[in-house]
């Protein structure tokens, strides 16, 4: 039977392999198999997210994190900037129109 640890090496190597849609089925069929993800499988989760331009996936993973009482680490830091960044730039695949009009209306709120 897989442990936890198993299924932190396995989602990262699917993320790592651009299977990122694999990875994110992995880490959300953990509760069913009785595991409790740490935060390197969270991690893991995220950086597929990252690959998939998934921000919104992205989002609700991080707040299982917190629900779950978790400390988020550098890694954790890092994969939600990277993230971020995917969301501003323009035409890319994370971005949409509510998310253009934000920006646009904070951006026009600062002058």
């Amino acid at each position: 039977r897989w442990d936890s640890q198993m299924y932190d090496t396995v989602i990262a190597t699917y993320a790592s392999s651009k299977k990122w849609e694999t990875a994110l089925r992995l880490f959300e069929s953990l509760p069913e198999k009785k595991l409790e993800p740490k935060i390197v499988t969270y991690n893991a989760a995220l950086y597929a997210c990252k690959r998939g331009f998934k921000w919104e996936a992205a989002l609700v993973i991080l707040q299982k994190a917190y629900d779950n009482n978790l400390t988020i680490n550098a890694a954790t830091r890092r994969q939600m900037e990277g993230i971020y960044q995917q969301m501003e730039i323009p035409g890319n695949n994370a971005t949409n129109s509510s998310s253009s009009r934000s920006s646009s209306s904070s951006s026009s709120s600062s002058n």
